[in-house]
C-alpha cells in the first residue's frame, strides 16, 4: 500500500504506472481528496496538496519495506522540476 501526495493528481496516475512493474495491478484505490491535515509538505511542495492511497495486488515482506521507500524515493526524484518558489518535489509517495 502507498499513499501519495502531490498537487498534480496526474502523477498519482504516472506512480501507479511506474509502481506496477514492482508491485502488480492495484486491487484498490481511494477517491483523491484535499490533504489540509498540515501544511508540513507546503513549503517543499506547494499549497493544494491533494492524496490517494493505493494498494497492490502482489505483497511484500516487511523486510523488504526498506528496499520498496528506496524505489519510491527515487521515483520521486524522477517527478521532480528544477527549484522554485515552491521547491522541487512534486510527488511523495509513502509506502
Amino acid at each position: 500500500m502507498v499513499g501519495l501526495l502531490s498537487a498534480d493528481p496526474a502523477l498519482f496516475d504516472a506512480a501507479e504506472q511506474a509502481l506496477r512493474p514492482a508491485s502488480g495491478p492495484v486491487d484498490f484505490r481511494s477517491e483523491v481528496f484535499r490533504w489540509d491535515t498540515t501544511r508540513y509538505y507546503e513549503r517543499e511542495m506547494g499549497a493544494h496538496l491533494l492524496r490517494q492511497f493505493m494498494s497492490f495486488e502482489r505483497l511484500i515482506s516487511p523486510a523488504a519495506l526498506a528496499h520498496l521507500k528506496q524505489h519510491t524515493n527515487r521515483l520521486e526524484q524522477s517527478f521532480t522540476r528544477p527549484p522554485t518558489t515552491e521547491g522541487a518535489r512534486r510527488l511523495n509517495i509513502d509506502p
